[in-house]
């Protein structure tokens, strides 16, 4: 493959010179050297005879990478573009100098295509330093992958030696704060428990004491009706009043009372009923009410003009 090489101060140059325009050097290489060279075995055989780090090389303005090989990166007639990587002391002299010594100062186009130049050789020493280097990291690798199952089971079980007797002593004081935690919690319910208990004592006490007094009362007010039994006011005959005014207290009356339908608008009476005149109520205009009693304990409150058919009952003789 033959490609030119060109000195410029920056890579942002015109894609593909011309290579016959001042400063460009044809260059040769051959298959094993397209096959076994890097990017960066260019750039140092490039940069001999300069003092400082090799060029970087470039083609239509974009960089090449060190690490990729010739032949992925490289085609018949490019033009590899030289841009040094610091201001050297002796500058590269691509320049001044014909395409022919430039070809003949390169070991990498010198080296004929039968035998392998000095691009080959490098890389060949290269490719079997790093097969060396890749023989030697894979062995190391294997070395502490087989022994690393033993170191890991062996500072694991000096690990849990070493923890085990702190681990214990911290879950006992552990478990001791929190079982004095809890037993606590538990007077301090207990307490609560007892409070509640006595307070709910106290008001079933209070409660029994207010139905015993309601009971007492009950018995009293049952105790001072007046007793009128159906059967005693069947044994009575019933004559007619003629006026309210001849009601005596004590007396068994029957009657009916003068009611208003609110739902008809209309003045009514009720049943038969009758009750005992527990008391006569005079009042300041003449006019007397009546406190009467059923049997059932019922009371009945009426003005006397209220009272319609009023009988009053006669022992009957037996």
């Amino acid at each position: 493959m033959k490609i030119s090489c060109r000195l410029v101060a920056s890579l942002k140059v015109g894609r593909y010179a011309d290579p016959k325009q001042p400063g460009a050097s044809s260059l040769t290489l051959s298959e094993e050297q397209l096959a076994t060279g890097t990017i960066a075995d260019l750039a140092i055989l490039l940069g001999q005879g300069s003092i400082g780090k090799p060029p970087v090389l470039g083609i239509a303005g974009f960089t090449l990478p060190d690490n990729e090989p010739l032949a992925s990166l490289l085609r018949e007639g490019d033009e590899v573009l030289m841009c040094p990587a610091a201001t050297p002391a002796t500058p590269l002299a691509l320049v001044d100098c014909p395409a022919a010594a430039v070809a003949a100062s390169l070991p990498l186009a010198a080296a004929p295509a039968s035998s392998p130049g000095a691009v080959g050789s490098a890389g060949s020493d290269r490719e079997a330093k790093r097969r060396r280097t890749g023989q030697r990291q894979k062995k190391l690798q294997n070395d502490k992958e087989e022994a690393k199952p033993a170191q890991l089971e062996h500072k694991v079980l000096s690990l849990q030696k070493e923890a085990k007797p702190a681990q214990l002593e911290h879950k006992v004081v552990s478990l001791r704060k929190d079982q004095a935690g809890e037993a606590e919690k538990a007077t301090a319910r207990a307490a609560e428990l007892e409070v509640l208990t006595e307070q709910q004592a106290t008001q079933i006490q209070v409660l029994q004491d207010q139905v015993a007094s309601l009971q007492k009362r009950l018995d009293g007010m049952t105790a001072s009706k007046p007793k009128s039994t159906g059967s005693a006011a069947a044994s009575y005959s019933w004559d007619r009043v003629a006026s309210c005014a001849s009601l005596a207290q004590g007396a068994i009356i029957r009657y009916r009372l003068d009611l208003v339908d609110a739902w008809g608008a209309r003045p009514r009476l009720s049943g038969l009923r009758t009750s005992t005149v527990a008391k006569v109520l005079p009042g300041a205009d003449g006019s007397l009410s009546f406190v009467l009693v059923h049997a059932n304990g019922a009371m009945d409150c009426v003005e006397a003009s209220r009272l319609q058919e009023v009988h009053v009952s006669s022992r009957s003789i037996a």
